[in-house]
């Protein structure tokens, strides 16, 4: 269960190795395919990729990752409840990058619950949120699974490491606030 004014939670633990098993797949082929972010200027996360695996609808890789997509879902489902996922995306954060300080914003992410699961990370990569007046940054470890409230809070990611970072991340909403027909 969700915190009512949450900024980052940690919801628990989750089994990363079929995902980072599944992972390995990828080539720098794949990273550099969909390059949406590098090209919008103001963009905070133009300093990143990303690769769909669902992606507004659209089923991109998700033949190559449903163990991923079925470990996940199972994870956040044991702490939210039914859910559907809107959108399933691998991140990649370069070393000695940053995602500067912002909110998202758009019908859908307002309408969903932002997941971040952290696969390959070290201590040297910062995950800030700020509340209130005050930044908190924390380091979002491999094997836990987190929710940010992605558009009611100023967040932004430094690493500081010599290491890419990479995150899986999905948006889901809760079957139970879905109009049913």
């Amino acid at each position: 269960m969700l915190s009512k004014n949450y900024t980052l939670q940690e919801l628990g633990k989750i089994d990363i190795a079929p995902m980072v098993e599944e992972f390995k797949i990828l080539t720098h082929k794949d990273w550099d395919f969909n390059t949406e972010r590098q090209k919008t200027p103001d963009s905070a996360q133009k300093n990143t990729k990303f690769i769909p695996i669902i992606y507004y609808g659209k089923n991109y890789y998700l033949d190559k990752f449903q163990e991923t997509i079925y470990v996940a879902k199972s994870a956040i489902q044991g702490v939210l409840g039914d859910i559907d996922i809107g959108r399933a995306i691998f991140t990649e954060l370069p070393a000695g990058m940053v995602i500067g300080s912002h909110k998202d914003s758009g019908i859908f992410l307002e309408t969903h619950t932002r997941i971040h699961i952290p696969l390959i990370s070290n201590n040297q990569v910062s995950f800030g949120v700020k509340e209130g007046n005050d930044w908190k940054s924390q380091y979002l470890e491999p094997g836990k699974f987190y929710a940010l409230n992605n558009c009611k809070t100023f967040h932004a990611v430094h690493n500081k490491s010599n290491f890419n970072r990479y995150h899986l991340i999905i948006d889901v909403k809760k079957l139970e606030n879905r109009a049913i027909i």
